[in-house]
């Protein structure tokens, strides 16, 4: 059996770090899962599966915080798992960035996360300092994406980088939730 991450479990039920099979490094170490010799798939190359899965991981990770904080009160259990995937090496990260809606994803999570402590009346603590100082480090990284070594959101060619874009929206999602339970309006 293998786990998300394409490791190999044990009998426990617990995965065995050394073989990865979505580790983008090739090496020698990583599983070859029978899955590679179906016939659907017999004829794509491995790291072209592997990359799939990524996608398909990260595409699932993003679905499931946007469809369940749009009530305001649903967080994601995929924000809180110890899973270790990957971003996708295809597209390229100046194409689609992956990495910085999944960041910013998590931010309106954890945003989601800090209204249901404020509606249930428990002390915040420093959880709302944590969160605004990670949403203004994004605002920050957003506007200097070259000293940040982020993709720009328009290319010089003039392409969008969706991945991009919707981190912006993402990050303007989680200020809105951060704001909306302190608001007096």
């Amino acid at each position: 059996d293998i786990d998300i991450n394409g490791n190999s479990l044990n009998k426990k039920g617990t995965s065995s770090s050394a073989v990865n099979g979505l580790t983008p490094t090739g090496s020698v170490d990583e599983l070859n899962v029978n899955f590679y010799n179906t016939k659907r798939v017999r004829n794509l190359e491995e790291e072209t599966l592997k990359d799939c899965a990524r996608r398909c991981f990260w595409e699932l990770f993003f679905l499931d915080i946007i469809i369940g904080c749009s009530d305001g009160k649903t967080v994601s259990s995929l924000t809180s798992l110890e899973c270790f995937v990957n971003f996708p090496n295809k597209p390229d990260r100046f194409e689609f960035d992956y990495e910085t809606r999944a960041h910013t994803s998590k931010l309106v999570d954890d945003s989601v996360r800090l209204n249901n402590i404020i509606f249930s009346n428990v002390s915040i603590g420093h959880q709302y300092t944590k969160l605004s100082a990670s949403l203004s480090n994004w605002e920050l990284k957003f506007s200097n994406p070259d000293f940040y070594k982020l993709p720009y959101l328009v290319d010089g060619m003039g392409r969008i980088n969706n991945g991009v874009h919707q981190g912006i929206l993402m990050l303007n999602y989680a200020k809105i939730f951060t704001h909306r339970p302190l608001s007096f309006l």
